[in-house]
């Protein structure tokens, strides 16, 4: 690596070696010392890992800490918030991302067989040479966390963020949409476009959906999850979902149709097949939609439905329709029932509930016959609305205490 190279590297990473030998290290792969000598930058990866890591603690730490009048440390972010966003600074995209950012990626030193597979916009590729470039720094410091320590968060881009008043407004408006003190929102992810975060809409301890927020940066998806809380609020989200039944076909296309002028879901689109046995058609329809708000993955996956006899094509819809629905809102609530029928032992009655009562019977009925099937085919087509279920699925938990 000749002299105006490591100049500009080092004025990337706003630091100057002592030992130029273990900057051109760290940008050496294998391949390169194979064809060439010298030294790889392997076992560099492995220190620049945990260096990073606590490099990141520690600005983690300093940002958003709070020693109280009494003595006590407190933080503005809890600690799931914590354990997510350092996974995402220094997760494998994050730092291949910012290898890019710097646009440090074309100074890798590679073999003729790396340059003919393009190796060096591979995310590890990347992820390795930065774990190792910090590992270099921080043995030319001999070892001093303090020399390195401001140079690598500008490397990880952590100087330009103060998530902690961002967090808290999230948390706040989750709370008035839903009345629950807990938000759980997940690691920041990449999809190749920006940063996609998820969490749960939970109400009253149930999961019944799950919001999706993006943006560009961290900062931009959370002002992301602010506005579409606040928009589920107007529009009464959580009111209208507590009402829909995941499983009752005959009104599945009227609330997907519902769902999609209150804009919580886009682009729906049903699919039709038909064949004709003993000179009569029968039919089968997919649908599948986009959503701004929800975590759509399985809403975006097509469900071929096996062919069944005399099913007209307003019946197939309506099939495909109730699929949807319960991608979106109804798997989990109908498993976490299935898993709690099969786990109560001691059945309290309550003959003013007759759909607990029902229930009941199906339960005694697996417990005298361990008859799985049955009783998963019960659940499953249970036309309850969500705030049927939560309801029921309290009564079960409320056995188990």
């Amino acid at each position: 690596m000749d002299q105006n190279t490591i100049k500009t590297i080092e004025g990337v990473i706003n630091y100057t070696f002592k030992n130029k030998a273990l900057l051109t290290q760290a940008f050496t792969r294998k391949s390169y010392t194979n064809e060439h000598g010298g030294e790889h930058n392997d076992t560099l990866e492995f220190f620049g890992d945990t260096v990073i890591g606590f490099i990141t603690t520690n600005h983690l730490l300093n940002k958003y800490k709070t020693i109280t009048e009494d003595g006590y440390f407190i933080s503005r972010l809890d600690q799931n918030e914590l354990t997510n966003l350092k996974a995402d600074y220094v997760c494998k995209s994050a730092l291949s991302m910012r290898m890019r950012v710097m646009k440090l990626d074309g100074y890798l030193l590679v073999g003729e067989g790396d340059k003919k597979l393009d190796i060096k916009k591979e995310n590890s590729v990347l992820e390795d040479a930065f774990e190792a470039l910090v590992a270099a720094m921080y043995i030319d410091s001999n070892q001093s966390i303090a020399s390195i320590q401001e140079p690598v968060v500008k490397m990880l881009g952590l100087d330009d963020e103060d998530l902690g008043e961002l967090f808290e407004k999230v948390r706040e408006a989750y709370k008035s949409l839903t009345g629950e003190e807990k938000c759980h929102i997940s690691k920041f992810e990449f999809d190749g476009e920006g940063l996609v975060i998820r969490m749960p809409i939970v109400v009253s301890k149930h999961r019944i959906g799950c919001f999706m927020f993006k943006g560009k940066d961290r900062a931009s998806a959370l002002e992301d999850a602010l506005l579409k809380i606040e928009k589920a609020k107007k529009g009464k989200l959580i009111q209208f979902l507590m009402k829909i039944r995941p499983s009752d076909m005959e009104s599945s296309i009227n609330t997907v149709q519902e769902l999609e002028q209150k804009h919580f879901i886009s682009n729906v689109e049903y699919d039709y097949e038909s064949i004709e046995t003993d000179n009569m058609i029968t039919w089968k329809a997919s649908a599948v939609c986009t959503s701004e708000f929800f975590d759509d993955i399985n809403a975006q996956e097509k469900t071929t439905f096996p062919w069944m006899p005399n099913i007209d094509k307003k019946t197939a819809k309506k099939m495909a329709a109730c699929h949807l629905l319960t991608s979106l809102f109804g798997i989990d609530n109908t498993i976490h029932l299935m898993r709690l029928a099969k786990t109560v032992q001691d059945v309290k009655e309550d003959f003013s509930d007759p759909q607990y009562m029902e229930l009941l019977a199906q339960i005694i009925a697996y417990q005298t016959t361990e008859n799985e099937e049955m009783l998963d085919d019960y659940i499953f087509n249970l036309d309850w609305d969500l705030e049927t279920f939560i309801r029921i699925e309290n009564k079960l938990e409320s056995t188990l205490k």
